[in-house]
Formats: structure tokens, C-alpha cells, sequence
């Protein structure tokens, strides 16, 4: 009735899990977890989160997405490496979480900026310029300026006789006004 509870399983004998580790220290095959691990975790989780918070915004959402299942799948590779040919023990989680963390906050950033700079121009232009070039110039905000500019332009004034009168006269003249 040796029965304990373990990462292994809800009930596994006691006496196995004496075994388990006889066995590991004499195979030389024990998992080990060295006091410099809280540094290199430190080193890992700092070198990786200034990767990632410094190419994620230079990147376009596919890219971006792209990189960070490359430094997930990494990062896993690693750890998976140093517990089979190292015997080291690295915690994982951190470096996975903050990893997701970064591009969840990236991408977050990146569409409220853009919903921003989008109704911006919806408000600046929409009044003034027709719906389809506003959401043209949505599009692609970068590509115009908001800035003034000065250009040598001609203009041509023109009038029709009469206009008023024919614009404002009844329909029943035969002329159609488009």
C-alpha cells in the first residue's frame, strides 16, 4: 500500500519511485538542475524578448506570425536538446508564454493603431472627398501626407450663361440635368 501520487501517475508505488532514481543515478542518466539555470533562463528570456519586441513591429502580421512559431518551435527544440543530451532540466513556460505574450501585445498595438490612423482619415476626408477614395486613402495611410505643400497649379474658372436659370427651371422644358 506504498501508493503515491506523481507527475507520472495518480497512484505509483513508492518503492518504483526509488527505483526510477537508483537507476537514473547509476545509467549517469538523472535529470539534473545546476544553480545557474535562474541565469540562464534570465539570459534566454531576455535575448528572445528583445528579439522578438524589436522585429515583430517591422514585420507584416504573416511575418510576424511566422517568426513567432519559429522562436516557439525553437525554443522547444532547445529545451528538448539539453534534457536528452545534457541531462539539464530548462523551465519552459516562461519563455513560451512571454514569447506569445510579445505578439499577442504586437498585434493588439498594430490593429488599434491602424483602426486609429483609419478613422482619422474617414473624419479628416469625409466630408469633403467621396466615400471610395476615403477608404482608398484608408488603405494605405503612408502613402498620402497630411502635411501642406506648396505647387505651381492652374485653374480654370468657367460659366455658362444662364446655368441658374436652366438649373433651377422646371423640368418640363425638355431639358434633363445630370
Amino acid at each position: 500500500m506504498d501508493l503515491r501520487s506523481t507527475p507520472v501517475g495518480a497512484t505509483y508505488p513508492g518503492v518504483e519511485v526509488h527505483a526510477n532514481l537508483i537507476a537514473g543515478i547509476l545509467d549517469g542518466k538523472s535529470r539534473k538542475k545546476p544553480g545557474y539555470i535562474l541565469g540562464v533562463e534570465v539570459l534566454q528570456l531576455f535575448l528572445l524578448g528583445s528579439m522578438l519586441a524589436l522585429l515583430l513591429p517591422l514585420l507584416s502580421p504573416l511575418r510576424a506570425s511566422l517568426l513567432t512559431v519559429l522562436a516557439l518551435a525553437l525554443t522547444v527544440v532547445l529545451n528538448l536538446a539539453l534534457w536528452s543530451s545534457a541531462n539539464l532540466v530548462l523551465p519552459l513556460a516562461a519563455s513560451l508564454l512571454m514569447t506569445l505574450l510579445l505578439f499577442g501585445v504586437n498585434m493588439s498595438w498594430g490593429y488599434f493603431v491602424e483602426s486609429r490612423s483609419k478613422r482619422q482619415f474617414t473624419e479628416l476626408f469625409g466630408q469633403y472627398v467621396p466615400p471610395e477614395l476615403v477608404d482608398e486613402m484608408a488603405r494605405d495611410p503612408q502613402a498620402y501626407s497630411m502635411d501642406g505643400r506648396n505647387a505651381e497649379l492652374t485653374v480654370l474658372f468657367s460659366d455658362v450663361r444662364g446655368f441658374t436659370n436652366i438649373a433651377e427651371g422646371p423640368r418640363s422644358a425638355g431639358i434633363d440635368i445630370i
